[in-house]
């Protein structure tokens, strides 16, 4: 039997469960819903439906693949509707098929913190390659994975995931109009999308990087400056031997001065 609104444009058959789920719900007087997926992005978006366009229904669940019943309208209550709203934003944030994530970061963690925080509208004196640098010079064991991205990473990370939680968020509309891939991080490369690539190098050409004889005790007697993991921070505010050399390269510049 033909069903014009379920006609779609959508191409993701994760999207078009909530199509087929709102329509049961709303023209058929469907009152229960279970939902076989063991994949995070149905759980997730699940929660968002559930709060923002199922809540009058009585029972939905999401079986998963070691025969799991999860009782998301138990969970949607227990949540609050705000937090479900934002959980199709969390997960895209922090990873999906469709969008990487920061090293070592997991949704959990995300999760915390995005509802602990107080977020600003406008952020004023945050750098995250200013980060970036501190952190790889405050500790010599911080492995580069590990370090925040760049600042020109980050929003290309951004643009995608907002356009994945665009799409979640529509998922109950048959044809949706959905903003170009192009204008979120994406680029066409014949015929196929794929993510654009940050535009700035992962670390500065010239920088300012401080120097040091590598030894425990005894710098102050050999005339050695002050650098980032003295007690004093490499901080002219706390230290009056502070000194630092500009390299014209990274790394690789540094040990050959060094030397």
């Amino acid at each position: 039997m033909d069903v014009p609104a379920l006609e779609s444009t959508q191409q993701e058959g994760d999207t078009r469960i909530f199509l087929h789920t709102l329509y049961s719900v709303q023209n058929e007087g469907v009152a229960k819903v279970v939902i076989h997926a063991s994949d995070t992005d149905i759980i997730t978006t699940c929660l968002y439906y559930g709060a923002m366009h199922l809540s009058d229904l009585t029972e939905l669940w999401v079986r998963t693949g070691q025969n799991a019943n999860l009782p998301i309208h138990e969970m949607v209550v227990a949540l609050g509707p705000s937090q479900c709203c934002a959980m199709p934003c969390i997960h895209s944030l922090s990873g999906r098929d469709t969008t990487s994530y920061p090293y070592f970061t997991g949704k959990r963690a995300w999760f915390k913190s995005c509802m602990s925080l107080d977020i600003p509208d406008h952020f004023e004196g945050s750098d995250l390659g200013k980060l970036r640098a501190y952190k790889f010079l405050n500790n010599k064991l911080t492995l580069l994975k590990l370090l925040p991205p760049t600042e020109n990473a980050f929003l290309l990370h951004l643009k995608r995931a907002a356009l994945a939680t665009i799409t979640d968020k529509n998922a109950h509309i048959a044809k949706p109009e959905i903003p170009p891939c192009t204008e979120f991080g994406w680029s066409l490369d014949n015929g196929h999308v794929v993510p654009v690539p940050s535009t700035k190098p992962a670390w500065p050409v010239s920088m300012n990087k401080t120097i040091s004889c590598g030894c425990l005790k005894g710098c102050h007697k050999k005339a050695v400056p002050c650098y980032i993991r003295c007690c004093c921070q490499g901080r002219a505010t706390k230290c009056r031997r502070i000194h630092t050399a500009t390299l014209e390269s990274s790394d690789s510049s540094c040990d050959s001065e060094n030397e």
